[in-house]
């Protein structure tokens, strides 16, 4: 049982020494490529983390709508323009997302604005109740 587990140790220890050495030879090649500074090529051993933003999505919409109405790619670039980072490979579709699930945004055509902002006022104009009168 003794000589298994110092077998064992024994190649531990080989396997993190090579890994060690692999690791050490990806941040030489990374600063040689320019990527010194950035983080490394890939991780070993970690989940990538959603990045940390100071207002949520809601929020960085509202902030652009605020001057007027806007398409959804105007909306996208001003809220990237505001430094806000998605965690997808496919941002327009989580702006698109919470466009459609927050009633504070209405939409008007492919424009989209604040909800009791006068653009949006305009934009949807309140319909008259028709009623049937039976002679």
């Amino acid at each position: 049982m003794e000589e298994k587990l110092k077998i064992f140790l024994e190649k531990r220890d080989s396997l993190l020494q090579t890994r060690a050495k692999i690791v050490e030879k990806i941040r030489e090649i990374d600063q040689l490529l320019g990527n010194a500074g950035a983080p490394p090529t890939f991780v070993i051993g970690q989940k990538r983390r959603r990045p940390k933003n100071e207002i949520n999505l809601k929020q960085a919409i509202s902030k652009s709508l605020e001057d007027g109405p806007k398409s959804r790619h105007e909306i996208l670039e001003a809220v990237q323009g505001m430094g806000y980072q998605f965690s997808t490979n496919n941002p327009l579709n989580s702006l698109s997302a919470a466009l459609y699930t927050n009633k504070q945004f209405i939409k008007d055509g492919q424009m989209y604005s604040l909800k009791g902002t006068a653009a949006s006022k305009a934009a949807k104009p309140k319909k008259k109740a028709v009623r049937n009168k039976k002679n």
